[in-house]
């Protein structure tokens, strides 16, 4: 922005060669003129977004924003939302998020700030293609809704997507009994998922992740919880993650997942994979049938 305004002044002069006295007054004139266009062009987002909004450009995010019910984000291709240390989108409206191939929508940090939180979509839907999820806490973390991801990357953050299948009012539903959890579905394809922390952290998660790549993480697969056995993990590659290509976490009551017919770097998965083979009650991964080599898969950002 400096150097837009050290160039207009420029030009300015140039064109205007007013004698000394008047030039003082109308630097100060065209200053005050090019510093409120410009603060408009770089205004940050309300943090209530309350009727139909359209995202394009760069969005620059400095405090939480929450999308209310019975409203739609439309983020259009080629968008930048830029987002502040620990500030993030709470949504419990639709986000339509489509990007294109040469034209992905990026949600990254705010220049060099610390990591950005997370998207939260809850009692919702979600729609997201072409997108990149970078230096985030959470990245997209799914309750109880409806959400597609396809052709996206995730990269650089502690987990790249949490899925959980109920609300966060989830403990109370607990109470009431099995057949009140597990809402909620989510399809995840195309996609790659490559230097997190954890890349994908299901919870109660119903739905499938199919046709990605699953790579270079700490943890490719976190299963933290997955006792109704309704998300189905396939047809993927998920290779060369640094601990576990999946792990079944502590919080498991003996539910098991189903991850047959994926590529595991080897025609020994198991080498690759934490249960309860490893660690009695934390459920079983069933990995078998599986590929004896990598599929030819074609994700979406690279």
């Amino acid at each position: 922005m400096r150097y837009c305004l050290s160039t207009l002044l420029q030009v300015f002069l140039l064109s205007h060669p007013f004698p000394p006295p008047m030039r003082r007054i109308s630097l100060s004139v065209v200053l005050l003129a090019l510093l409120s266009c410009c603060s408009s062009l770089w205004a940050t987002t309300p943090a209530v977004i309350e009727r139909d909004t359209v995202w394009s450009g760069t969005v620059k995010i400095s405090e939480k924003v929450t999308v209310k019910a019975g409203v739609t984000l439309t983020i259009q291709p080629g968008t930048r939302v830029e987002i502040a240390s620990q500030r993030g989108i709470w949504s419990n409206g639709a986000i339509v998020a489509l990007g294109k191939p040469s034209r992905p929508i990026v949600f990254t940090r705010a220049d060099d700030a610390d990591l950005w939180h997370q998207i939260m979509l809850e009692n919702t839907t979600g729609r997201f293609s072409h997108c990149i999820f970078e230096y985030s806490k959470n990245g997209v973390h799914v309750h109880a809704s409806e959400v597609t991801i396809t052709d996206s990357l995730f990269r650089y953050n502690e987990s790249g997507a949490k899925l959980c299948g109920e609300g966060r009012e989830g403990g109370e539903k607990e109470k009431q009994g099995a057949e009140e959890r597990g809402q909620g579905w989510v399809a995840i394809t195309a996609s790659r998922f490559e230097k997190n922390g954890f890349g994908l952290m299901p919870w109660h998660a119903r739905g499938v992740v199919q046709d990605s790549v699953i790579t270079g993480n700490k943890v490719g697969v976190l299963v933290r919880d997955q006792e109704f056995k309704d998300l189905a993990i396939r047809h993927n590659n998920i290779v060369q993650n640094s601990t576990y290509n999946l792990r079944m976490g502590d919080l498991n009551t003996g539910g098991g997942v189903d991850a047959r017919q994926n590529w595991w770097g080897s025609t020994e998965p198991q080498a690759t994979i934490y249960d309860e083979r490893n660690e009695p009650g934390i459920g079983l991964v069933s990995f078998e049938p599986f590929a004896k080599e990598p599929f030819a898969l074609a994700t979406g950002q690279q």
